[in-house]
C-alpha cells in the first residue's frame, strides 16, 4: 500500500489488481496522454482535469481501505496545493502494482513469454 495525505489526513491507496485496473484506465490513460504531450498544461481548466483524472485513477485503491471515501469527498477537500502529492501517490501506486518505477529506480525488465507456451 502507498499513502497519500490530504489536508493531514493519511490514505491508504492499494496497488491494482485487475479488477481496480479496469476502472482506474481512462483516468491512468487520460494522466499518461498529457504527461507525452508537447504542449505544457497552462490553463486551470486543463489544470483541474488533471487533478480529477489523478482522483479518478487513485479512489479505487483508496476504496479498498475506505470504501466511504468518494470522489466527491476528495474533490471537496483536494486542492490545487495537493498536486505534489497526488502525483507522488500516483506514481508509487503504478510502480506498487507493476507499471512503472517508483521514484527514483529503474523500472524491472519485462519477462519474456517463451514462443508455443
Amino acid at each position: 500500500m502507498t499513502k497519500l495525505i490530504i489536508g493531514g489526513r493519511d490514505f491508504e491507496v492499494a496497488p491494482y489488481k485487475i479488477k481496480q485496473l479496469r476502472l482506474a484506465a481512462p483516468s491512468i490513460d487520460a494522466i499518461n496522454a498529457r504527461a507525452g504531450a508537447d504542449t505544457p498544461i497552462t490553463t486551470l481548466t486543463e489544470m483541474t482535469a488533471m487533478l480529477v483524472d489523478f482522483i479518478g485513477a487513485l479512489i479505487v485503491g483508496i476504496q479498498i481501505a475506505d470504501p466511504t471515501i468518494t470522489v466527491d469527498w476528495l474533490e471537496e477537500n483536494i486542492g490545487l496545493g495537493d498536486m505534489a502529492a497526488l502525483q507522488r501517490s500516483f506514481k508509487d501506486v503504478m510502480a506498487a502494482s507493476g507499471m512503472a518505477a517508483a521514484s527514483g529506480e529503474a523500472a524491472a525488465p519485462p519477462v519474456p513469454v517463451a514462443d508455443g507456451a
